[in-house]
């Protein structure tokens, strides 16, 4: 039986809100991660559009040599979102955004370079 003068309990919170502008856990991890990957990718990747590119075969009225610029320049764009990734501040908020930018580093080459031959081939 309970006691009908007892104050009734507050239950605990089920969602604390986090500080977001707290130094995050491990802001390194995921940019390294992805650029581990991303050069490595990146290097076989270019030397498969290469040998691909200057196979010999048209390329539907455009050089190799300015798809090999194309495709060196969107690299570039993509390297560019590894940089933006360790620029970002080391907070909370900055977090998932850094995680987008880790991500999608090493899918926009491959998407990239699977283009870039199916394009020129």
């Amino acid at each position: 039986m309970t006691d009908p003068t007892a104050t009734p309990t507050t239950p605990a919170p089920t969602h604390i809100p986090r500080d977001l502008d707290a130094p995050a856990t491990l802001p390194f991890l995921g940019p390294v991660t992805s650029t581990l990957i991303t050069l490595p990718l990146a290097f076989i990747a270019r030397i498969f559009v290469i040998l691909g590119v200057t196979s010999g075969e048209d390329h539907g009225g455009i050089s190799a040599d300015v798809v090999l610029t194309l495709y060196q320049i969107a690299l570039l764009v993509l390297l560019s979102l590894l940089f933006a990734a360790f620029a970002l501040p080391r907070t909370e908020r900055y977090s998932p955004r850094r995680i987008l930018f880790s991500a999608l580093a090493p899918i926009g080459v491959v998407v990239l370079s699977v283009a870039t031959l199916a394009l020129a081939g």
